[in-house]
C-alpha cells in the first residue's frame, strides 16, 4: 500500500478523512486480477483496508466491512507497530490488507448439514508497516 502512494503522487487517501470508494474499488479490481486472472470475472471477491496511526490514534477501516472481516482487527495489534529508527519514541503506521473469497465447496453439498456449519469464506489478511 506505501508503495501505492508513491505511485499515485503521494496521495494517500487511506491515511486521511478522504479516503472513498474508488481505492476500494481499485484494491478490489487488482484482488481479482490476482485471484481469478481476470479483472473484469464476475466471482465474487471481498476486500477490506485498514490503516492504524499510534501517535494520533488514528484507525480507519473501510471496504466490505459487512461481507469480510480481518482475522485480528489492526486496532487491536498497534503492538505489532515498531518504532522509528529516526525517533524512538515515534510509532509507525500500520496498514492491513483483508481479501475474502467465498468458498464454493463441492464436499459441503454432497453432505446434507455440512454446509450451515462451514465457514464458506477463505479469507487472508495482510499487515505491514508505512515507510
Amino acid at each position: 500500500m506505501r508503495e501505492r502512494t508513491q505511485l499515485y503522487n503521494g496521495n494517500e487517501n487511506l491515511a486521511t478523512e478522504r479516503v472513498n470508494n474508488r481505492d476500494v474499488t481499485q484494491f478490489k479490481s487488482l484482488a481479482t486480477r490476482m485471484a481469478f486472472g481476470d479483472k473484469n470475472s464476475s466471482k465474487k471477491i471481498y476486500v477490506v483496508l485498514e490503516y492504524l496511526a499510534p501517535e494520533n490514534s488514528t484507525y480507519r477501516i473501510i471496504g466490505d466491512t459487512d461481507k469480510c472481516k480481518p482475522y485480528e482487527a489492526l486496532q487491536n495489534l498497534v503492538n505489532l507497530s515498531p518504532r522509528s529508527e529516526m525517533n524512538n519514541s515515534r510509532k509507525i503506521p500500520l496498514y492491513q490488507v483483508t481479501v475474502c473469497v467465498p468458498n464454493y465447496s463441492f464436499f459441503s453439498t454432497l453432505v446434507p448439514g455440512v454446509a450451515k456449519n462451514m465457514d464458506e469464506t477463505v479469507r487472508s489478511s495482510s499487515i505491514t508497516v508505512s515507510r
